[in-house]
């Protein structure tokens, strides 16, 4: 026995100094003469483990385990073994068999709160990382992730607050500075999230995963190539970096460089061949491209590795949607959250997909968890409001961008139907606008004080805190009267540049590349041949167009174009356009919306996957009557669109 224990202390002593060969043998010296040796089994697994041969490591420390049942370090192990690859509820099922024999255990602890946040459960994670600060007030590491964990979970200030803690404790820590990086990113604070980086850079110029962040950083505040140059400067230091390489070609895909995006995935996938991450991505892009088969295999590819990574099951439902199989798209959705609860991009690919299909109580539930509402959203009243409000001050915010904006404001004439008093804060471009209309009592600039509020709602949540459920109608558009004079103005300009009828066209509207923001486009040279015959006068107003495109759509027309692009800067004007034209030809934008609200139809080119507002098929959406919606087919196909798009204007007299 003595001597089986000084050649284990050998053992450990060899293992301990780095020298992992020796050690093996040391090992297997002591199996030959007791094959059960609980310790050295579980050792060797160890060293397994280190060399990321998590196979044989899961089975040696299980097998260690029927020599010495319950071990807390010998399930703690096995429990990392199972979490690195990929099995997250084997290995919270082990940490917490673990603690169960040792609730002290810091390991065990800590490791279970990463395996919590690794399979998605970010309030489980948070809770363990305060019960492992709570016992070992010590334990940073800890202290950070339970940082940055807040963070992802969208708890902004606090995760801020709990990592300047931790680097006042110790501010040599790089993955605090990371950590805070991070967390100030996902704030949408992105001029700070830099300035960290930069910061954290000047003691660590090279670290990948700071360069990394840096590039996220950089291409948030739209300077990709400053992004992209970090980017190399992290592989230059790694070149085996997949995160660089993924980042790259997400860089890539958000400039609408598709090409470029997958080589650099597929570079990334050559090295790391089993990253969930790289192949959700891949999935993605293939969706993008209409190539549906392939994104459904490749992100299945990585679910396979990883059954529950709560990430690639909401990025299968994206496919799925972008394919036109909702049903499919929010089975899997379901899947993610019952994973991950609060998935934020499962949630609202779920709440996205019930309102294509009309399903208004379970899609408004879930669009609550929209990022778009996360400053100052803890105040928002965000429950069912009471059926009678007499009296009560309702301050209402504008929620996402200008087209969301009025397009949720119809429903706030519900709240003074209740008797409430309103008031609502409007982006300062259109407040004096929707002042104008019988919705509230009063729009003010959203920065102005309206005084004390009894409720605050953001508009966004209007129709679930209203109660819309499936069967409900759908409330129409609201009507806003222009400025005489401005429509004065305008008629005037028309009739200087061309006869009626005036048939506008808008082919691109949001902004390619931005965070959460929705992009659709449909081929200008596609709406060219559909128009190309219209009588009257061809007047474009897209919003920021590119150089010479105007000009290249005249020439496919054959024909001037009256350029009132520039009428996107004052939406007042534009309003008032909305009123002379006798045809819009778009894809869906701000002023959609404000035609709506002169009582007029557009034609609507409609990217796949569809917004919500279109819904999931027909010529026509509940949200928009008399307007016609002309859809792009899931692989990508504009032509049965654009065709009917043709048919229907020649029918109208204008093609």
């Amino acid at each position: 026995m003595n001597g089986r224990a000084a050649t284990l202390e050998d053992a450990v002593r060899l293992h301990q100094s780095g020298r992992l060969a020796d050690a093996e043998r040391a090992y297997r010296s002591i199996l030959s003469v007791d094959p059960r040796h609980a310790d050295a089994l579980h050792l060797l697994g160890v060293i397994a483990l280190q060399r990321g041969e998590l196979d044989a490591a899961i089975g040696l420390i299980g097998t260690a385990l029927e020599s010495a049942p319950g071990r807390p370090p010998f399930l703690c192990n096995l429990a990392t073994a199972h979490l690195e690859k990929g099995d997250t509820s084997a290995a919270v099922a082990l940490y917490r068999q673990a603690l169960a024999g040792d609730p002290h255990y810091p390991d065990a602890a800590y490791n279970l709160g990463n395996a919590l946040r690794q399979r998605g459960d970010l309030s489980g994670a948070a809770e363990q990382y305060r019960a492992v600060v709570a016992l070992f007030p010590g334990h940073l590491a800890a202290r950070s992730d339970l940082g940055l964990c807040l963070a992802e979970a969208g708890n902004y200030d606090e995760a801020i607050a709990v990592l300047d803690q931790t680097l006042a404790a110790d501010p040599a820590v790089r993955e605090s500075h990371a950590n805070l990086a991070l967390a100030l990113h996902r704030a949408g604070r992105f001029a700070d999230s830099l300035a960290r980086y930069d910061t954290a850079l000047r003691h660590w110029p090279h670290d990948p995963a700071l360069l990394n962040g840096r590039g996220l950083a950089c291409a948030e505040l739209d300077r990709p190539d400053e992004a992209e140059a970090a980017y190399r400067e992290a592989l230059a230091a790694d070149p085996a970096d997949t995160d660089a390489l993924l980042n790259l070609g997400n860089l890539r895909r958000r400039q609408g460089r598709p090409d470029e995006a997958e080589d650099v995935y597929r570079r990334a996938l050559a090295l790391a061949p089993d990253s969930a991450a790289v192949l959700g991505n891949l999935a993605l892009l293939c969706a993008d491209a209409g190539r549906h088969d392939e994104a459904l295999s490749t992100i299945d590819r990585a679910l396979a590795l990883r059954p529950d990574h709560a990430d690639s099951l909401s990025n299968r439902g994206w496919v799925l949607k972008a394919a036109g199989r909702i049903e499919e798209a929010i089975a899997a959705y379901d899947r993610a959250l019952s994973r991950a609860p609060t998935h934020r991009e499962a949630r609202l690919g779920r709440a996205i997909s019930a309102l294509l299909l009309g399903r208004f109580g379970a899609g408004w539930r879930d669009y609550l968890g929209r990022d778009t509402v996360r400053d100052g959203g803890r105040d928002f009243r965000r429950d069912l409001l009471p059926a009678e409000l007499n009296g009560r001050h309702v301050v209402i915010e504008r929620d996402q961008g200008l087209g969301d904006e009025i397009f949720f404001f119809r429903f706030a004439g519900a709240l003074r139907a209740r008797g409430a008093r309103t008031t609502y804060l409007a982006d300062p471009r259109i407040a004096a606008m929707l002042g104008r209309s019988a919705i509230v009592d009063r729009a003010l600039p959203i920065g102005d004080d309206p005084g004390p509020a009894d409720i605050r709602l953001a508009v966004g949540d209007l129709p679930y805190v209203l109660g819309m459920g499936d069967g409900d109608s759908v409330p129409p558009p609201f009507a806003l009267p222009s400025q005489s004079e401005r429509e004065d103005a305008l008629r005037r300009r028309l009739a200087a540049f061309g006869p009626p009828p005036y048939l506008a066209v808008t082919w691109r509207a949001g902004t390619r590349g931005m965070r959460g923001a929705v992009f659709k486009e449909a081929p200008p040279n596609f709406m060219a041949g559909a128009i190309r015959g219209a009588p009257g006068t061809i007047v474009a107003i897209q919003r920021l167009p590119d150089d010479g495109e105007v000009a290249a759509l005249a020439a496919r027309l054959g024909r001037p174009v009256m350029d009132l692009t520039a009428l996107n800067d004052d939406l007042e004007d534009m309003l008032a356009l909305m009123g002379l034209l006798d045809d819009y030809i778009c894809v869906s934008n701000t002023n959609v919306h404000l035609r709506a609200a002169r009582g007029l139809p557009c034609r609507v080119l409609v990217p796949n996957p569809p917004e919500f507002r279109w819904m999931a098929a027909g010529a026509e959406s509940p949200w928009f009557p008399g307007t016609r919606v002309y859809r792009q087919a899931p692989d990508g196909d504009w032509s049965q669109a654009v065709a009917a798009l043709t048919r229907d204007l020649a029918a109208a007299g204008q093609g």
